[in-house]
């Protein structure tokens, strides 16, 4: 029996693991790309890092958002292709979704960058008053 075949003809269940192939592969691409970040946030001071994590955590909403979006966005293709390919082709689909996904990088990297300059702005504040 040919597991690829079963789960391309049999589309009603296994849009959940197309869409779980798609999100842990993007996020060990995330990963890839943030883990220097990562790797250098947790070898500062344990009260910087906490003040980091919560700060993106309130500025990283819309990368969520968008990256949810091309979860979405996969999932309904790989369910219902014929509704989708309708409207536009399939390439134009995967374009739309590949954007998401970087939009969605691009927000987690603004987010991270927003939130080391809170860190910077706050401690060079704290240091102005002393």
């Amino acid at each position: 029996m040919n597991y690829w075949e079963t789960i391309q003809n049999e589309r009603q269940w296994s849009w959940s693991l197309v869409a779980l192939v798609f999100i842990l592969a993007a996020l060990l691409i995330r990963q890839v790309i943030f883990q220097n970040l990562f790797f250098r946030i947790k070898r500062i001071p344990r009260e910087f890092s906490t003040f980091i994590r919560m700060e993106y955590q309130k500025r990283a909403v819309f990368g969520w958002i968008s990256f949810g979006i091309s979860v979405g966005l996969v999932t309904w293709l790989w369910v219902n292709p014929k509704f989708l390919l309708s409207y536009f082709p399939e390439l134009s689909w995967q374009l739309t979704i590949l954007a998401f996904f970087f939009v969605s990088l691009f927000s987690h990297s603004q987010a991270y960058a927003n939130a080391l300059l809170k860190l910077i702005e706050e401690k060079l504040s704290s240091e102005k008053e002393v």
